[in-house]
């Protein structure tokens, strides 16, 4: 065991962004550290079911729980990675119960909203990461918030915008082989930072789904993704279609629009 929190040996984590893809496409810079700081770690992840297809199969893992979007007791299930025993549930409850069997020594809420608090508080992890702000920092062991780059201009440089914010969840944690906290394991392992990276499955999946569109491999393109989490947020479709009519008449490249059921724009 390579992690440690207050001197206690940490051989099983849960990390958990439960929704929005381009933050759980992020949070794998949270997997990539914890699993070259330990390759004989024992890893799982929770998320809700539109992002479980993004982390399924990701040799990262050992273990991926799936809770449904939007339910708490219907459609849930704890699915198997690269090593994982394959037990599930169809409720949430389930979820919770295989969270529970799998005693994690750590969970890690990448999200820390009041579903995912909950959640992580009933899973049974002994120690806790969780979010810092109102009630919800009473239900981790350890609240926490990335430090501002002018506090901590040296990490935040190493660990920019948002990959700062997952990443300063793990803070508190020590890397015991070399006797490094984990900003100074980190700065030594990634003096430059690192990127968001799926694993080679999904990145093929989407080279192909380029290709079929008759761009990438390394010829330029445009991605246009006109979509909004909140309706309020969401720009008219007619908005959207002089944004790239605009684009593709005062740029060569082509444009490739990513769109998906249900993300909040005005159609």
């Amino acid at each position: 065991m390579s992690w440690s929190l207050d001197g206690r040996p940490l051989g099983a984590i849960l990390v958990s962004r439960l929704r929005f893809l381009g933050d759980v496409v992020m949070s794998t810079v949270v997997l990539e550290v914890l699993r070259r700081g330990d390759p004989g770690l024992r890893l799982g992840y929770l998320c809700e079911a539109p992002a479980a297809p993004l982390l399924a199969g990701d040799p990262r893992l050992d273990r991926l729980h799936v809770l449904a979007r939007g339910s708490r007791n219907a459609g849930a299930a704890s699915r198997p990675t690269a090593t994982g025993d394959g037990q599930g549930g169809g409720s949430a409850a389930a979820t919770i119960a295989g969270l529970r069997r799998a005693r994690y020594d750590l969970s890690v809420d990448l999200f820390a909203n009041p579903r995912s608090a909950t959640l992580l508080r009933l899973a049974g992890a002994p120690l806790r990461i969780g979010g810092d702000r109102g009630w919800r920092r009473r239900l981790a062991t350890h609240p926490m918030g990335a430090p501002s780059p002018q506090q901590d201009p040296v990490f935040r440089a190493a660990a920019p915008g948002g990959l700062g914010e997952l990443l300063g969840r793990l803070l508190p944690l020590a890397h015991e082989p070399s006797g490094l906290a984990f900003r100074e394991w980190y700065l030594r392992e990634y003096p430059e930072g690192l990127p968001p990276r799926l694993h080679v499955a999904q990145s093929e999946l989407a080279r192909a789904a380029l290709a079929a569109l008759g761009v990438g491999d390394g010829r330029p393109y445009l991605l246009f993704a006109p979509a909004a989490t909140w309706p309020a947020k969401a720009w008219p479709r007619a908005a959207w279609d002089d944004l790239r009519a605009r684009l593709a008449g005062a740029d060569p490249r082509p444009v490739v629009e990513l769109a998906a059921p249900g993300n909040g724009r005005d159609s």
